[in-house]
């Protein structure tokens, strides 16, 4: 399976780099057997910068690298037109971080989760905040300390958002 990851402003670094060693754990961990199996996850990041050129960065992305799903990190507007960008050309996204409501972003954040088919919350408030927005359907809890874990059950997300073609969507 192929991620493009998209990376926006606000990201929270250490995040993004146990993500990305939680991925190549769970690669790791496939037995060598079954690698014919297409298991392995093969991760495309792409980090856009600018609003205006965000939906052009991650189109280019996504006509080069043919992703099965996207995974986004980041907050703002910059954050939200990668999002739209994902869904308007119909690749399922996933939102790292999903259901943070604080600061300038809160908006742009609530705009993005409804783009999201998949929330992988972090915390118990962002549960919450997703609950009472009615999100919770879609919200898959991925915290912890042991990088192999955290991406099998963010690999198992995704997977599922795959399956299902990107959820339903409320906007």
């Amino acid at each position: 399976m192929k991620i493009l990851r998209v990376v926006a402003p606000g990201h929270d670094e250490q995040l993004d780099a146990g993500m990305r060693e939680a991925i190549a754990a769970f690669n790791r961990g496939v037995d060598i057997r079954l690698r014919f199996l297409s298991i392995l996850v093969e991760q495309v990041e792409v980090r856009v910068a600018e609003p205006e050129a965000a939906a052009e960065q991650v189109n280019a992305a996504i006509d080069q690298e043919r992703p099965a799903v996207a995974l986004l990190s980041g907050h703002g507007e910059t954050a939200l037109a990668a999002a739209a960008a994902c869904v308007r050309r119909g690749v399922p996204l996933a939102r790292l971080g999903a259901g943070a409501r604080h600061g300038e972003h809160a908006d742009a954040a609530r705009g993005i989760d409804r783009l999201s088919g998949q929330l992988l919350v972090l915390d118990a408030a962002a549960a919450a905040a997703l609950e009472d927005e009615g999100l919770a359907e879609r919200a898959v809890r991925v915290e912890g300390t042991d990088p192999a874990a955290v991406g099998a059950r963010v690999i198992k997300a995704l997977r599922a958002l795959r399956a299902r073609g990107g959820g339903e969507r409320t906007c």
